[in-house]
């Protein structure tokens, strides 16, 4: 059984910025977005320590622990997240713009700056990893948004709403 503790400690791996939190990474499959960090067991066991607290993950389970140290169970979406990137698809679960950005410049080497009215925008989409042409499209799609060019820089605006069809005129 490996540990993943949350505090500060180092030389354990990887320490998130604000070393609220640390990782233990063996074969195991942990992913950050924001503030939370979803592990999830492909192998093995993991014993959480959080606290005081400890519960143990086992094989093809997950936890969440957030940012103030909430442990708690992943939705299927939230282990999709973590997990899909080994499938070659990226997956965002119910994210806001704010938080979905940092996946594209990961994955895409993407800078987008979206107009601040968008950031808290929620949406959720599944895509490609290997093609970035198609994960901007489908961000398009499932955020609502488009982007356009501003000198040398990629910007996330308000999609145009699509007008209703026109109903069909009746025959008499």
């Amino acid at each position: 059984m490996h540990d993943l503790i949350a505090g500060d400690i180092l030389g354990f791996g990887f320490v998130r910025r604000d070393k609220a939190m640390a990782q233990y990474v063996r074969r195991e499959f942990f992913h950050i977005v924001g503030y939370h960090v979803t592990a999830t067991v492909q192998e093995g066991a993991v014993k959480v320590t959080v606290g005081k607290e400890e519960r143990d993950v086992a094989v093809g389970s997950g936890l969440m622990l957030t940012a103030d140290s909430v442990l708690s169970i992943p939705t299927s979406a939230q282990m999709d997240e973590a997990t899909k990137w080994v499938d070659g698809r990226l997956v965002i679960a119910n994210r806001t713009l704010k938080d979905a950005l940092p996946m594209f410049r990961r994955w895409y080497q993407m800078e987008m700056r979206p107009e601040v009215k968008l950031l808290d925008r929620t949406f959720s989409m599944s895509t490609r990893l290997d093609n970035a042409d198609s994960a901007t499209a489908a961000l398009e799609q499932a955020a609502h948004v488009k982007r356009i060019w501003l000198k040398q820089q990629m910007v996330l605006v308000d999609a145009p709403a699509v007008p209703a069809p026109k109903p069909k005129p009746t025959q008499k």
